[in-house]
């Protein structure tokens, strides 16, 4: 006997109107829950934030596009008799890990420490995510045409000297660049390097249609669909806050659930951090040069350390040889040159660490505690020189 075709049941409306029903709730939900969530932000990992510093004089530290404003800062403190120590680094100066309201950058903590112990000093940073030599060139051109400090101290994270080209935010309120005749030659090679970057990020912005979005030309441009289609996204973003926010919800996603998968991939390997390449670093090292001869063709003296790393990683982020080889170079050669050092590596304990976008361990960012205690040993270092 045979047996009959099994029937498909076509779903019931209602049936579908539920799921419908429920997808609607569960996306106006999520995108409730991430109304706040910012790309950006997650870059510097899961609870940390981007924090500037300001006193009753105003702001103590900035990014790479307000350098020329604490150079005017500084000049300021200058003719009130405060020598000033202008502090360079990337992402680990400006972020804090879940800050609490009581929660002060290290550069805070650094001035403290240095009125606390009667020394006119005062500390002003400037800082940039992921920034490499180059730009913290910049910003010290930005700094030094309002005032010339009397420090300069660089953060020099080890990661970053694998970072290529100049911003173009690094330029913002930098005015024109030193000649050649103006400057020592060991800083020539960096300075043509940024006069080059700086003549293509003109070139691109005086290019037609620079300032706007990319055009997006479809069969429907022009038409009435094309206008009812705008005309009902905009109408859904003003009466369902949930649909506004749907591209929080897709960068959200990604975050949570792409990343780590590939990190966790990445993580088999042992190591998460790229190798630097050899000749990314020696066109870094190029602009660590035009910094010291800078410094030193203006009167600022320099010091150098090594920022600190989360300690309880199972395998070290970078390739440690590596690591160790370029900072037990850089020791000696500020030992040889007269040029301040620290080692800070193992300043801040590992509970103090945060984690990254991926979850995973990071070694770059961390609490409030740590940058008390930075700054507590970047002023007691400073002291003693």
């Amino acid at each position: 006997m045979s047996v009959p075709p099994r029937q498909h049941e076509e779903p019931s409306l209602g049936s579908v109107a539920i799921g419908v029903l429920l997808g609607l709730i569960a996306f106006q939900l999520c995108g409730s829950l991430f109304a706040d969530f910012r790309p950006g932000d997650a870059a510097l990992g899961v609870g940390t934030v981007p924090v500037l510093d300001q006193d009753a004089d105003g702001y103590t530290s900035g990014f790479l596009n307000q350098a020329a404003e604490l150079g005017a800062r500084a000049r300021a403190e200058q003719e009130a008799g405060h020598p000033v120590a202008l502090i360079l680094g990337a992402s680990q100066l400006h972020a804090i890990n879940f800050p609490g309201p009581d929660d002060k950058l290290a550069v805070h903590h650094a001035n403290q420490a240095a009125r606390a112990r009667g020394a006119r000093l005062r500390y002003l940073q400037v800082s940039a995510p992921n920034g490499n030599l180059h730009e913290l060139l910049c910003a010290y051109l930005a700094f030094r045409a309002a005032a010339r400090p009397r420090w300069l101290v660089i953060a020099l994270t080890y990661d970053d000297l694998k970072e290529p080209g100049v911003r173009r935010t690094a330029f913002t309120r930098l005015g024109r660049l030193p000649t050649d005749e103006e400057t020592p030659p060991a800083a020539h090679a960096a300075l043509a390097e940024l006069r080059r970057a700086r003549a293509e990020h003109e070139r691109e912005a005086a290019a037609p249609g620079s300032t706007r979005a990319p055009v997006k030309r479809t069969a429907t441009e022009g038409t009435p669909q094309a206008a009812f289609e705008q005309a009902l996204t905009e109408g859904l973003e003003r009466l369902w806050p949930a649909y506004a926010l749907r591209h929080n919800l897709r960068s959200a996603a990604i975050v949570a659930y792409t990343v780590p998968l590939t990190n966790a991939v990445i993580s088999l390997v042992g190591r998460r951090a790229h190798l630097v390449p050899a000749e990314r670093q020696a066109w870094n090292e190029g602009a660590l040069e035009a910094l010291l001869a800078m410094a030193r063709a203006d009167g600022v003296r320099v010091a150098i350390y090594k920022p600190p790393h989360r300690p309880d990683e199972p395998s070290f982020y970078h390739d440690r040889a590596a690591y160790d080889a370029y900072f037990e170079a850089l020791a000696a050669r500020c030992e040889r040159e007269g040029i301040p050092y620290a080692d800070f590596e193992r300043l801040v304990p590992a509970e103090l660490w945060g984690f990254d976008a991926g979850y995973l361990p990071d070694v770059f960012h961390f609490q409030g505690e740590g940058h008390r205690r930075l700054g507590a040993a970047l002023d007691g270092w400073l002291g003693r020189q």
